[in-house]
């Protein structure tokens, strides 16, 4: 069995778990990947679900600011156990791209890729292992399987609770890989309102349980006399008004806008917030992924060169340091408070902080590093295995 074509490079066929378009963070992620390993001419398709095949392609690529590759989107249908059967149709389409690989972030289609003789590498980003869901169990027969060809997961955490898991897996079959960011093809701002004599904070992402929407409400309750703005990106109008705080007068709420708009609300930030809490849920069956995560925004707040204030958690920490963000107790409100103030006051702090942020980003983060680091290790240690 080999992970390599004639030429000595890998054919991958990239099977997500992803409804394409969407602004949905895995989707970001795996086009943002896909675009990363077409570049390398590595990837022979990136294959996701789409609501409607009538999206035009270019507009798909345009709206994640990405080169085109080979997109290969599978209808959804509204029957019960689509999953079921998107998995089937993706491991066929591995099979008949001739793939070396099927890296997956998607069980159901490592399943079935394997039932095509293809090997697999799996992306983890929770422990889907100890997942009671069908999920949970196409994963524990995929590991079992010969054709494992070797496991990416999102953080260190997340290494340790698979070894913990599977202590016998071959450790030169896995790898971490943390997320990553495009740094920004502009500087455009949106005016969001900004007065010289305040500091404008800001918040871009979800407000699912444990991203910390809460958390920011009240440290903004305690700072209405201190000069400090807060804006928040992201949640639908629903998630707004189901908030069942009284909400302060310095924050402002922009909604949910399309990523590629993303940049414009964060380049117009001075600071930038990662309230994330130690419990986090996210997913059908509600997983906690609070102790594994390395969420995206955290690496486009660093690629846009932001002073970062960020929760004190382990994987986290995997990132960035007290070089790189202000790192504070994810549930005191207080020390959220006096972190604010210093950067406040202090100007050449802040551009110092968010100057090396940037700097650790191009040099570790980037989508073609996070490319280039997995084809290493897949034509290297995971090839010499098989």
């Amino acid at each position: 069995m080999t992970l390599r074509d004639h030429d000595g490079r890998a054919r991958i066929t990239y099977i997500s778990s992803s409804l394409i378009p969407s602004d949905r963070a895995n989707t970001v992620h795996v086009m943002k990947m896909g675009e990363a390993l077409a570049n390398r001419d590595q990837l022979v398709g990136l294959v996701g679900y789409t609501n409607s095949r009538a999206h035009s392609l270019r507009r798909i690529f345009d709206r994640y600011s990405t080169s085109e590759f080979n997109l290969q989107l599978v209808q959804r249908w509204p029957i019960p156990g689509f999953r079921h059967w998107y998995g089937h149709r993706a491991g066929r389409i591995a099979k008949q791209n001739r793939s070396s690989i099927a890296y997956c972030r998607c069980p159901y289609g490592a399943w079935n890729a394997m039932q095509h003789r293809v090997p697999c590498v799996i992306e983890f980003h929770a422990d889907v292992w100890n997942s009671t869901s069908s999920e949970g169990s196409y994963l524990r027969s995929c590991l079992k399987s010969p054709l494992i060809a070797g496991i990416v997961t999102i953080s260190e955490t997340l290494r340790n609770a698979f070894l913990s898991y599977c202590p016998d897996f071959p450790q030169e079959k896995l790898i971490v890989a943390h997320d990553a960011a495009s740094e920004p093809f502009n500087k455009e701002q949106l005016d969001i309102g900004k007065r010289k004599n305040r500091l404008h904070v800001g918040y871009v992402g979800s407000f699912k349980p444990g991203k910390g929407i809460e958390h920011i409400i009240k440290v903004a309750a305690i700072t209405t006399n201190s000069r400090i703005a807060f804006h928040v990106v992201g949640g639908s109008p629903g998630d707004i008004r189901s908030l069942r705080l009284a909400l302060p007068n310095n924050i402002t709420f922009y909604g949910q806008v399309p990523h590629k708009d993303v940049f414009k609300y964060v380049n117009a930030f001075d600071v930038c917030l990662l309230p994330n809490q130690f419990s986090m849920r996210t997913g059908r069956q509600s997983r906690d992924i609070g102790q594994f995560t390395s969420p995206l925004k955290l690496f486009e707040y660093m690629a846009a060169g932001k002073p970062i204030i960020a929760s004190q958690l382990p994987s986290i920490q995997e990132v960035v340091n007290n070089e790189t963000a202000l790192l504070v107790e994810p549930d005191d409100p207080e020390e959220w408070k006096s972190a604010l103030i210093t950067l406040r006051d202090n100007k050449e702090f802040r551009t110092a902080l968010g100057r090396r942020a940037k700097t650790e980003h191009r040099a570790k983060f980037t989508w073609d590093a996070r490319a280039t680091r997995l084809s290493t290790w897949l034509q290297g240690d995971v090839s010499r295995q098989h």
